[in-house]
């Protein structure tokens, strides 16, 4: 593989902006900072020339892929479709128990966890990662909480099924 192509790819897979020391770490090859300036501007005439929406820049002293300004209005509508959400400890607990336990109920969820939930569970159900269901049963009304498809897209899974089968959890279960 050639260098060009090795950092182009490093450059689109990082959201954070990489640093020439970062990028000679992982080409485990000595390039000088101009050697590397020089890749990223044929980078950048390649993508100028061929009309590509996005170019290289040089922030806080390392490179990152950015969009040209243009373009910013389609991505925004984009992005505030498709926010992230950072999860707390708590709501990394709660998603767990719904992920392993679903369809539970926001009771089962408590006696678990040994706290209130509430705030938590609407947290979650606010970013679409759970959703709730409503289930009359013996004549009660009561609500269980399972995923979302968009809680398999977050953490790369088909079907919950990958998840419940991953090898680490099965070890951890032994």
């Amino acid at each position: 593989m050639n260098h060009k192509n090795i950092i182009e790819t490093i450059l689109l897979a990082c959201e954070k902006p990489i640093s020439n020391d970062l990028i000679r770490n992982a080409l485990k090859v000595d390039l000088s900072n101009n050697q590397i300036k020089n890749i990223i501007n044929i980078l950048n005439n390649e993508y100028q020339k061929n009309k590509k929406g996005i170019y290289i820049d040089f922030i806080s002293e390392a490179y990152q892929i950015r969009t040209l300004p243009e373009f910013h209005k389609y991505i925004t509508v984009i992005q505030d479709n498709n926010k992230q959400y950072r999860l707390s400890n708590a709501g990394l607990e709660v998603l767990s128990i719904v992920a392993f336990k679903q369809p539970i109920s926001r009771l089962e969820i408590e006696s678990i966890r040994g706290v209130d939930s509430i705030s938590v569970i609407k947290k979650l159900l606010d970013n679409n990662l759970i959703i709730f269901k409503k289930s009359k049963k013996q004549n009660k009304k009561e609500i269980f909480y399972k995923t979302t498809d968009f809680f398999l897209e977050t953490f790369g899974l088909n079907t919950i099924e990958d998840l419940i089968n991953t090898q680490d959890i099965k070890e951890i279960l032994k």
